[in-house]
């Protein structure tokens, strides 16, 4: 089929589903998916979401109320050319095949979506290195696959099937319990990370945000799941450092300053023995966007499997428009977050800096307020932990220890479990006996 018999079958499916809906405007309710722009003919378009916004609102529809709803437009003669919008209603005799002819217009623009994106995509990668083109690709595809998803419903029979059948395999595997974060008593509070699931660290600076996800990801990649972790901050080097101090006891300061006895040489190489088998990966790139780490961490899970992904920390990840409102932009970070962990089925956890709001109180503590841009984080993430370290702002206030407050966790309940904190190796352990229910 040449192109001009293409758009002219595809203008007459668009005018039957026009019609379709003018006849029997509740076939509205079975095209949830259909919206203005998935229409190549700009006069179509404007009379379906005129006809769509008139029977959204109650209103009649026959020929003389759309007319009048479009007669003040200063396009009116030209979408009526012809007594257009009083033939539309005589294109079909009913309304019955309005889902079919939806599902092919719907084709119709994805397939002009994909040679648009096309054509972007060669503008885009003209001067681009291997890295870029295999970023804007990953992009495009990603955002045409979504775009092709359809609605999808269930009924509440199929889901209790679905439902009950997880909780009988549950019951017997205890697969129920989500992936280890080799915390004892963070994983009896949150029955671990769940797959999906979004888990915001927040702390102020220098209260241990990156050396608790660094212990996180050390307990993780020893029981051999694989983890992802972005540094945003610091270089791989001075990860691996820290990597080494927690895997082998050895002060880290011993290692920056090149001080180790022989005792401690032997504890690094044991514990480098260790690490270098460890299913971990690290990527230092300061200058990443959100849809870049997602091509990373698909690419990762089809090689080599993944079982979490953490990033340090969210306020340095690139926005795609740095002209945007900095609260929009965090707020399309962490739904974009939130999706990759939805769509891997693995849970994130990315760190969070707090406003300066907790060094003007009394209380110490930090709250969901303190997030800065809180609105975004707070809706879109399942998990929102603080960490207090005491200490931080009174040397003698219970010293070497660190308060894990969960503030928000949408499977369970809120609380506070007490860690140790070991300042030479920038190490947290499980530690002291309290944990329980919020008592704040």
């Amino acid at each position: 089929m040449n192109d001009a018999k293409r758009r002219e079958m595809a203008h007459y499916h668009e005018q039957c589903l026009l019609g379709s809906l003018l006849v029997f405007q509740p076939a509205f309710d079975e095209i949830a998916e259909v919206e203005p722009a998935h229409f190549a003919c700009p006069r179509h378009e404007t009379i379906f979401a005129t006809v769509r916004e008139m029977y959204e609102t109650g209103r009649h529809i026959d020929t003389a109320t759309l007319l009048d709803r479009l007669s003040s437009r200063p396009d009116f003669d030209d979408l009526n050319r012809d007594n257009y919008l009083s033939r539309m209603f005589d294109v079909v005799p009913n309304g019955a095949h309005a889902g079919s002819y939806a599902k092919i217009v719907r084709t119709n623009w994805l397939r002009r979506e994909t040679v648009r994106r096309a054509r972007e995509l060669v503008t885009e990668v003209e001067s681009a290195d291997d890295v870029e083109i295999a970023t804007a690709l990953e992009k495009h595809l990603g955002q045409l696959a979504d775009a092709a998803t359809p609605v999808q419903h269930v009924e509440m029979k199929d889901l209790l099937l679905t439902v009950m059948d997880d909780i009988q395999k549950r019951r017997k595997t205890q697969s129920g319990v989500g992936l280890k974060t080799g915390f004892v008593k963070v994983d009896q509070h949150l029955i671990g990370l769940r797959p999906g699931e979004l888990i915001v660290i927040a702390a102020r600076p220098a209260c241990g945000k990156t050396a608790f996800i660094l212990s996180m990801s050390h307990r993780v990649a020893a029981s051999d799941s694989p983890v992802m972790f972005f540094s945003l901050e610091m270089s791989a080097q001075e990860i691996g450092e820290r990597l080494l101090s927690i895997a082998s006891g050895v002060n880290g300061m011993h290692l920056k300053s090149g001080n180790v006895n022989e005792a401690e040489s032997d504890k690094l190489l044991r514990a480098a023995s260790k690490l270098q088998v460890m299913p971990l990966t690290i990527d230092d790139n300061a200058s990443l966007k959100v849809h870049r780490i997602a091509s990373i961490c698909r690419r990762l899970k089809r090689k080599s499997g993944l079982g979490l992904i953490l990033i340090d920390y969210l306020q340095l990840i690139e926005p795609d428009n740095r002209r945007d409102p900095r609260e929009q932009q965090v707020s399309q970070t962490t739904r974009a977050l939130k999706k990759l962990a939805k769509d891997l089925g693995v849970p994130v956890v990315v760190c969070c800096q707090l406003n300066r709001a907790i060094e003007l109180r009394t209380d110490k503590r930090p709250k969901l307020s303190d997030l800065r841009e809180s609105g975004a984080i707070e809706q879109d993430a399942d998990v929102v932990a603080f960490l207090h370290r005491p200490e931080v702002y009174d040397p003698a206030d219970r010293p070497g220890e660190c308060d894990l407050l969960i503030e928000k966790n949408r499977r369970g309940p809120t609380g506070r479990i007490t860690l140790s904190w070991r300042a030479e190796t920038t190490q947290f352990d499980d530690g002291a006996e309290r944990m329980g229910p919020r008592d704040l």
